[in-house]
């Protein structure tokens, strides 16, 4: 996890920056991988993840044109909630 520092507007003064209004914000870095490679991983049939997705029943995922990813750290999120529920996602 990587931390950036944000300055606000109105933090800004004509002399520089007020570092007394500075906030710290928690940025998440991901790559993403193909509804194939999520399969893969979790040993079931591309049909499956699919099925997952249209019912709302599996990750978030991102849609770029007619192309399914879903982000890494988004995936490891929802399987840990599955494993906290003795959940299965085959």
């Amino acid at each position: 996890m990587s931390w950036i520092i944000l300055v606000d507007k109105f933090g800004q003064e004509a002399a520089g920056v007020d570092h007394t209004r500075v906030e710290k914000t928690q940025v998440r870095e991901t790559s993403y991988i193909s509804e194939r490679s999520l399969a893969l991983r979790w040993d079931v049939s591309v049909r499956t993840v699919q099925r997952l997705r249209v019912r709302g029943e599996g990750p978030p995922f991102l849609r770029i044109g007619n192309t399914i990813r879903y982000g890494t750290a988004d995936l490891e999120e929802y399987e840990e909630r599955l494993q906290g529920m003795g959940a299965n996602p085959k």
